[in-house]
Order: C-alpha cells, then sequence, then structure tokens
C-alpha cells in the first residue's frame, strides 16, 4: 500500500512541512507506516519515491528508486522545495511487482499530445 500527498495553494509555499516534518509527515510515513501484509503490519514504504510539482508554470518531476529513496540529496529537495501545487508520493510494492526507478511515482505521461503527470497502475 503506497502513499500519497498533495498540496495546493494560491501562492507558492514551502512543502517542508507535508514532506519532512509534520509529525504524518510523507518522509515519516516512509520510514513506518502501516502495511497491508500480515507478516508485516509496519515498515517502510521504501520501494521507491517522487514528487512532481508546478514551477513558474512548468511541471517538474523527481522520482527515486529503492536504493536512493529519501537519501540526503531528495530530502534537500524536499527542504527547499516552494510551489504552489505537488504530489508526492511513497511506494511499498506489492509482491511480485517490479522495483525499479521506473516504477516509482508520479510519472510523465503523454494523453494524446500533451505531457500528463500520471499514476501507474501496475
Amino acid at each position: 500500500m503506497c502513499r500519497m500527498l498533495a498540496k495546493v495553494s494560491s501562492e507558492p509555499s514551502s512543502a517542508e512541512y507535508e514532506l519532512l516534518s509534520a509529525p504524518p509527515s510523507l518522509s515519516a510515513q516512509s520510514l513506518e507506516a502501516n502495511l497491508p501484509f500480515p507478516e508485516r503490519p509496519r515498515g517502510p514504504h521504501a520501494d521507491g519515491c517522487g514528487v512532481a510539482w508546478l514551477d513558474v508554470g512548468r511541471l517538474r518531476l523527481e522520482t527515486r528508486g529503492r536504493t536512493t529513496c529519501w537519501d540526503t540529496t531528495f530530502i534537500n529537495h524536499a527542504e527547499k522545495l516552494s510551489t504552489s501545487a505537488l504530489i508526492a508520493h511513497n511506494r511499498a510494492a506489492s509482491s511480485g511487482l517490479v522495483i525499479q526507478k521506473s516504477a516509482a511515482h508520479p510519472y510523465l505521461g503523454t494523453v494524446g499530445n500533451q505531457r500528463e503527470i500520471g499514476r501507474a497502475h501496475v
């Protein structure tokens, strides 16, 4: 079971609280959250993470796989991120699913001729 966070505001604001310092922040949930697995009811959502945000009218995306999920560079990015809209995600892959950076959400996809943020249905 994954965790997803969305934030929208009228003006750009810091995403640090929601991503890093709030008691139920996305990073805290990535370390130890409820899991749907009876053999492991709590644990890390460490199979990937990502954030998509609006940056001066352009869509930006940063995703990480298992080995770099919530590493120092991702945390530094989250500390500095200021935006009016974002979607962020932690991945806890179900058994049998591919665990690699390309499976981390959100991802950019094409709908018609337009690039959009999507969420994989794998």
